[in-house]
């Protein structure tokens, strides 16, 4: 409907109103075309034209009203939305037009409603008109439904609120009653047709079906010749919102259920194994972590004595100020006494002595610092702070539940902590593209870029370059980790992501750094691949998805 030209037509008898009216639909967007009437006569003949997609129409008219014209669009076309648009409709006769059958209101002074109201309405009378077909073809397709129930392989029955069937095909006779020699016909009491063991149990199944559960059961089946596992559909039957009868869908569920049982059988035992696997990487990250943080924690108390030491300095020298500070208050203290009574020559005296005061204790350079003191020892502390903050992020174990994730944020966390490792050796190049975030282990992510940062700085022998750079790639995260280090060769390139293998002298490396970091890629449904010249560097990549997954 919004892809083509709406035809209305607008009962309306102020022409500024009308104009207005059309105005505000086409300046949000809406291709209209505007049929006016004022009276009565013209309205009818406008409704039989067939040509119109919505119907506007103010409340009060000379000669004519708004409740009189839903009326007759009722009777006449009931199909087309009606809506009032009036300045003098109050909320009672706006209550009482929706429950005569107009889909919407709008108050002339708040015409911003205008353009949502005839959309939704638009949209809910062609929702209407599609659930007419559908009703009609469902009505065509009733024999088909239930010629396939005939033939069905489930058996398939019901019966009314006295228990007496209503219907069955094929299977339900002989699977139920044809073994026992009973001829099915329709209006037989199901009740009476029970053997004594079964019987309390079918009717507390009707009784909650009659009360309006639906619901799934069991049932192994025994007869004379046949042993069958079955699962039973059971249904209230709903007419006009009453509950007029019980529905039973019956499947033979005896082969499934020996290969479930086998199916299970085999994911308990799966289970356990998975369960140790589980275990024993989760340890094997968590031994890997905690060597990084070995290794990186003599940088980070360096990088936290650093601020703490001018933070420490700053305090003091304030704690010196604030003295000097209280002096002086009170040298301005004595002179305001002096004034307010003292003789002439005692306020000299102590105009002189804070003049004194205020030289001596350099107060204007007192108060010249203060600001960039207090400021140089936030920065201090909030530099700790995040130092203290991301190692605590490091160290921990990692939630099983995953949250949002910024790639890029991790990656200045793992700086933080890996910076003592690379100040002296390189310098870093950063260009970080926005990203979207990811659902996935941050501690874990941030593991990954140390030990990645660390084997660059690592690769370089004197000075160097470490690159950092991420974009989105076809809907991909990319983070690149690039260093002008000593390189990889040819042979040693296939194996870096074996566990054990290392190029680092003996003591230096374990081997698990890159395997374990490749893992928790992979975990995140990621990859991780690794490009490198020998003297040129070595550049690993790693693609993240950018939207939400389920972890593997």
């Amino acid at each position: 409907m919004m892809d083509r030209r709406i035809r209305i037509l607008h009962l309306e008898d102020n022409d500024q109103d009308a104009e207005l009216i059309t105005h505000t639909l086409q300046s949000e967007g809406l291709d209209v075309s505007v049929q006016r009437v004022q009276e009565r006569a013209p309205f009818i003949e406008a409704l039989g034209a067939d040509r119109f997609d919505l119907i506007l129409s103010d409340y009060s008219l000379p000669t004519f009203n708004g409740p009189a014209a839903l009326d007759l669009a009722k009777k006449i076309r009931p199909e087309l939305p009606f809506i009032f648009v009036s300045g003098k409709m109050g909320e009672d006769l706006a209550v009482e037009s929706l429950k005569q059958g107009a889909m919407d209101y709008v108050l002339k002074n708040f015409l911003s409603r205008l353009a949502p109201a005839v959309t939704r309405a638009l949209k809910e009378a062609q929702a209407k008109k599609e659930k007419a077909i559908a009703e009609a073809e469902l009505s065509r397709t009733q024999e088909k439904l239930a010629v396939i129930i005939e033939n069905s392989k489930d058996s398939i029955w019901s019966v009314d609120s006295s228990l007496r069937l209503m219907t069955f095909n094929v299977v339900a006779a002989a699977r139920f009653w044809g073994a026992r020699g009973v001829i099915l016909q329709l209006g037989m009491r199901m009740d009476e047709l029970m053997v004594a063991e079964e019987k309390s149990k079918w009717m507390g199944w009707f009784a909650r079906a009659m009360s309006g559960e639906d619901f799934h059961v069991e049932l192994s089946y025994s007869t004379p010749g046949l042993e069958m596992e079955m699962e039973l559909s059971i249904n209230p039957i709903r007419a006009d919102g009453t509950i007029t009868g019980v529905a039973i869908f019956t499947r033979d569920m005896t082969e499934r259920k020996k290969a479930e049982r086998e199916i299970l059988k085999q994911r308990d035992e799966l289970e356990k194994v998975n369960t140790r696997l589980v275990e024993n990487q989760a340890q094997l990250i968590q031994s890997e972590k905690l060597a990084s943080l070995g290794q990186l924690s003599a940088g980070v108390a360096h990088e936290i004595n650093n601020p703490m030491a001018f933070v420490t300095s700053n305090l003091r020298t304030l704690a010196d100020y604030a003295q000097s500070i209280k002096e002086i208050a009170a040298g301005y203290g004595g002179l305001l006494a002096a004034i307010h009574g003292v003789p002439g020559s005692a306020l000299g005296e102590a105009t002189e002595k804070v003049e004194k005061l205020v030289r001596e204790k350099k107060f204007q350079s007192i108060l010249d610092d203060l600001e960039s003191i207090i400021a140089e020892s936030l920065d201090g502390a909030q530099r700790v702070n995040e130092i203290v903050h991301s190692l605590k992020s490091m160290a921990r174990v990692d939630d099983i539940s995953l949250q949002p994730t910024d790639v890029n944020k991790c990656l200045d966390d793992a700086l933080k902590l890996a910076w003592n490792e690379l100040k002296y050796k390189c310098t870093v190049e950063k260009n970080l593209s926005p990203l979207p975030m990811l659902q996935g282990h941050p501690g874990q992510l941030k593991q990954v870029f140390i030990n990645l940062l660390v084997n660059a700085a690592q690769a370089i022998p004197e000075k160097g370059v470490i690159s950092i750079r991420t974009f989105m790639e076809k809907e991909a995260i990319t983070v690149e980790i690039e260093d002008t280090g000593s390189g990889i060769t040819d042979e040693n390139l296939p194996k870096l992501f074996t566990p054990f293998f290392t190029t680092k002298p003996v003591g230096q490396g374990t081997g698990l750094g890159l395997p374990i970091s490749y893992g928790i890629i992979q975990n995140h449904h990621g990859q991780m691949d690794v490009r490198s010249r020998v003297d040129h560097g070595t550049t690993f990549i790693i693609t993240l998805p950018g939207q939400d997954w389920t972890p593997s």
